[in-house]
């Protein structure tokens, strides 16, 4: 599984996106660990947010602030 989530963040279409996203300054909270390819992180988020863990909005502003505070969160 972890392979597969992997290979999944190498896709170009998501490289794409990503690139879109910084071009149209649109923050997500997986925007960070998508551009790291960080699976670890990604599954932490995931995790953390289907549980309804406070992590998940502590690592979302987290990510939000490392970038600047400077994206849209629409």
């Amino acid at each position: 599984r972890r392979d597969k989530a992997a290979a999944a963040l190498r896709r170009p279409w998501l490289r794409a996106l990503l690139d879109r996203m910084r071009q149209e300054r649109c923050y997500s909270a997986y925007y960070l660990p998508c551009r790291w390819r960080s699976t670890r992180l990604v599954y932490a988020m995931a995790e953390a947010k289907r549980a309804g863990s406070p992590l998940y909005g502590k690592l979302d502003w987290a990510g939000y602030y490392l970038l600047g505070g400077r994206l849209r969160r629409d």
